[in-house]
């Protein structure tokens, strides 16, 4: 009796993971769309390589949570809140620069108050020398007032542009529509007259 000899049954070589028989790979769907909606750079074709699949995969999977439309929303959403902090930012900057603008009219008007007041003789104890109840005025320093005019006129010109007034504005009339000024030099020009006519000298620089 011939004895045979049962065949071996060969064995299944062990299927590499990732290779093409291993089937479908598991995907992080979650970190794909973040990825895509985050960066607007990536294409379907990217997020395929990123993650080891196909771009039709990618793209079956985009249509049905509808990604395009996720990511035009979240840039449209981006962009308001950008503008928005933009003009908080603007305005705040705004708000910084008109209270500079009028603290240096504070500081002008101020000094144009000193300067007024301290146009009067006095003695060495500061107290007003007077004759007959009244100060006796001290010269005007034409070239102070002047500087401070200017100072005020930028000032003023300053806080207009911030609240988007004109800077340029037509003379000042009375109420019946005679000119009183045309600007900050006329209005030195006609102290200069009054003292001329007074017979005084402008003391120019000298305080």
């Amino acid at each position: 009796m011939v004895k045979t000899t049962p065949k071996k049954t060969p064995k299944k070589a062990p299927v590499k993971k990732g290779s093409s028989k291993s089937g479908p790979k598991n995907i992080d769907w979650y970190e794909a769309r973040k990825d895509y909606l985050g960066d607007s750079t990536l294409s379907f074709e990217d997020i395929a390589k990123k993650y080891g699949t196909s771009k039709t995969a990618v793209g079956n999977r985009a249509k049905a949570e509808d990604w395009t439309n996720l990511r035009q929303d979240l840039y449209e959403r981006a962009f308001t809140k950008f503008t928005e902090k933009l003009l908080d930012e603007k305005s705040s900057a705004n708000n910084r620069h008109l209270t500079h603008w009028q603290n240096l009219q504070a500081l002008a008007n101020n000094s144009i108050v000193d300067l007024a007041e301290r146009n009067y003789e006095r003695n060495k104890a500061g107290h007003l020398i007077l004759i007959d109840g009244k100060p006796i005025p001290k010269p005007l320093n034409t070239f102070v007032l002047e500087k401070l005019a200017k100072t005020l006129k930028i000032a003023i010109d300053g806080e207009r542009v911030v609240l988007g007034l004109p800077t340029s504005v037509s003379a000042i009339t009375d109420p019946t529509g005679g000119s009183v000024w045309s600007g900050f030099s006329d209005m030195v020009k006609a102290a200069e007259k009054v003292l001329s006519e007074n017979g005084q000298e402008s003391s120019g620089g000298n305080t």
